[in-house]
Parts: structure tokens; sequence; C-alpha cells
């Protein structure tokens, strides 16, 4: 929310999220990348555990990198279809 005083905008601090926001999107994307690192690479070096689901990805050899390739796929595309509608909007 901004407010004008004269000609100068102020940003109202109380009500500004903007660095929550960025924090969740750093800790989410620093989540996706260890996870993925351990469902592509280490997994695969350890011992099976006894729990299911991490021995369900060590065992894994198709849908890890499936999904891997297409949430990164998905980003890609978002990222550029956004683009492109900015280019086109500001033409």
């Amino acid at each position: 929310m901004r407010r004008m005083s004269g000609s100068i905008a102020t940003v109202d601090q109380e009500n500004d999220l903007t660095y929550v926001k960025g924090y969740m999107l750093l800790i989410g994307a620093i989540l996706f990348v260890v996870w993925e690192l351990y469902a592509l690479l280490f997994s695969k070096l350890m011992p099976y555990t006894g729990n299911w689901f991490l021995d369900a990805i060590k065992d894994d050899l198709y849908y890890t990198p499936l999904l891997t390739g297409m949430i990164m796929f998905s980003v890609f595309f978002v990222i550029v279809n956004w683009m492109a509608l900015k280019f086109f909007r500001h033409n």
C-alpha cells in the first residue's frame, strides 16, 4: 500500500510483507534443491534405511528424474510466457 505525500511516495512498512514472501521463496528453493540432490544422488549411495518412503526413492529410476525435469521445464515455460506477455503488453 502506498501513500502519497506531496510528490514523494512512501511505502507503509507495517503492512509490507514482501520480505517475508522473499524469505519463503528462498527457503522453498533451498529445500527443493536439497530434496532433489538427495533423491537423485545421495539416496543411491546410502544403504537401505527401513523407511518405506526413503527406500522407494532409492529404488526409483524413473519418476525422480522425470519430476525433476518436469518441474524445471515448467518453471522455464512459465518465465518465458510471462516475459512474452510483458513484451506484448509494453510494445
